[in-house]
């Protein structure tokens, strides 16, 4: 395993509770987990409990590109740790989201780690910039849980 990583931080105005909720239900997921050009997943599943899965079939304009992963720490509405697996990163990558409560929202912090080298993490970096603007997006739009 490498030490290569990434750590995004941004700010999101609404609650943590409604955070943590959106990014572990797959309904949620379906319309934030989406491609750099903004294709939504269909099919998303979550089985969100330490030791459960998630799927995430995520259109590309080469196609269906399937991301799963399994939720290794759940700690309601303050942290989600996950194994990030897909065809463009080796195996044994984790994502670890934290939830801090902020003044006018939530900071979330997102970091993914081992990655192979600086070239699958710099895409990394674009595919989760666009995830985020788009869950920052359906989040925003929604009223607080």
């Amino acid at each position: 395993m490498t030490d290569i990583s990434l750590t995004t931080t941004r700010t999101i105005a609404a609650p943590a509770e409604q955070l943590y909720t959106a990014w572990i239900t797959p309904e949620s997921m379906a319309r934030f987990f989406c491609n750099c050009d903004g294709a939504a997943a269909a099919g998303v599943t979550s089985d969100a409990r330490v030791g459960g899965t998630f799927f995430i079939p995520m259109p590309t304009p080469g196609g269906i590109v399937d991301h799963a992963g399994e939720y290794l720490e759940l700690k309601p509405h303050e942290k989600i740790v996950f194994t990030w697996n897909s065809r463009h990163v080796n195996e044994g990558t984790t994502v670890t989201l934290t939830f801090k409560p902020v003044e006018g929202g939530t900071e979330i912090t997102l970091t993914h780690v081992k990655f192979s080298d600086e070239g699958t993490r710099d895409g990394h970096v674009k595919g989760w910039t666009a995830i985020l603007d788009a869950f920052e997006a359906s989040q925003v739009a929604q009223p607080a849980a």
